[in-house]
């Protein structure tokens, strides 16, 4: 039987670091999956260089025991870190920016997109909402709407027509 011998003092004082990491992260805009992809990284990083055994070569199955990630994760983020070639997963607002600029009938002739209503309308080929409903099922719609009109990405007009900031690309 397994018992768990990690300490309330240690579980407390790792929690006294991650709330204000966890701040940051959403202040700038990092998700779930961005962060536990950092948080992997890291883990590695750490087992790969700092938990070695004198005379043993570090293998993935020995970071994976250490850290918890899975081997095949472990050999992925080595061969990242060795490479410097793989660039960091796009949050969400990113994906639904460059979708909105990507499709084509989203685009006016000017080159600039065109505003699109807020929720699905006969008259369009697509609405924000539908967009959004496009790049993921884990946050709803509404969830992505207040985000992008917090961060200033989209604006509402009376119309009900949503417009993208082309100012404020990420």
């Amino acid at each position: 039987m397994y018992i768990d011998t990690t300490s309330s003092s240690a579980a407390t004082e790792i929690e006294h670091y991650l709330k204000p990491m966890a701040r940051q992260c959403i202040n700038f805009r990092l998700d779930y999956r961005q962060i536990s992809e950092m948080l992997k990284t890291v883990l590695v990083s750490v087992a790969e260089s700092e938990f070695t055994i004198e005379g043993k070569s570090q293998t993935d199955s020995r970071i994976s025991l250490l850290t918890g990630v899975h081997r095949k994760d472990v050999r992925r983020l080595l061969s990242r870190d060795q490479n410097k070639t793989l660039s960091r997963q796009h949050g969400l607002i990113t994906k639904l920016i460059t979708a909105w600029l990507e499709t084509p009938e989203l685009i006016g002739k000017d080159g600039e997109p065109k505003p699109i209503p807020r929720h699905p309308h006969p008259d369009y080929s697509t609405s924000f909402a539908e967009l959004a409903e496009t790049l993921t099922t884990d946050i709803h719609a509404r969830a992505l709407w207040d985000e992008c009109m917090n961060s200033g990405i989209v604006s509402l007009t009376d119309d009900g027509m949503v417009h993208l900031m082309t100012g404020n690309h990420i």
